[in-house]
């Protein structure tokens, strides 16, 4: 079971005119975001970072992390990291993400994301801070997506 606490977004490109993210607020179990894009994207990476704290240490360690271009990866629906490839999987259900690029000026959506249907038990009962940005290549333009949660039982 999964309990989010927060869920920000960070809007530092212009070619998005607002970013929302919010959890629902019935079970803090579902996950939704909106984007405005103001202009078409033509190409974006994606980097992801999942933090665990070590509290023994009192420091964090990452238990995974990478990036992809996100406009190959809509070409061929394939990631490296298999709980990115769920977590996916999960987001695309209820949604209007283009199924190629470019994303077009206008609204994108991922309504009631449950980042756990079809996940594997694999992992134990943490706290966990996930960051997922945006960029576009080869500039500062980007937007960075921050959840905080925990995963219990």
């Amino acid at each position: 079971k999964l309990r989010f606490q927060s869920f920000d977004c960070e809007n530092r490109w212009s070619a998005y005119r607002n970013c929302s993210c919010r959890i629902g607020p019935e079970d803090m179990q579902k996950l939704s975001c909106d984007i405005d894009f103001k202009a078409q994207i033509k190409q974006m990476w994606c980097k992801y970072k999942l933090l665990v704290p070590r509290p023994a240490h009192n420091t964090v360690m990452v238990l995974f992390e990478g990036s992809f271009d996100v406009c190959q990866f809509l070409q061929e629906k394939r990631l490296p990291n298999v709980l990115a490839q769920y977590v996916y999987e999960n987001m695309v259900r209820d949604s209007n993400m283009p199924k190629q690029c470019p994303f077009n000026e206008g609204p994108l959506y991922f309504h009631n994301i449950s980042v756990l249907d079809n996940f594997p038990a694999v992992l134990p009962e943490m706290d966990f801070t996930l960051f997922l940005t945006f960029s576009k290549p080869n500039t500062t333009n980007e937007v960075e997506l921050i959840l905080k949660g925990s995963l219990l039982e």
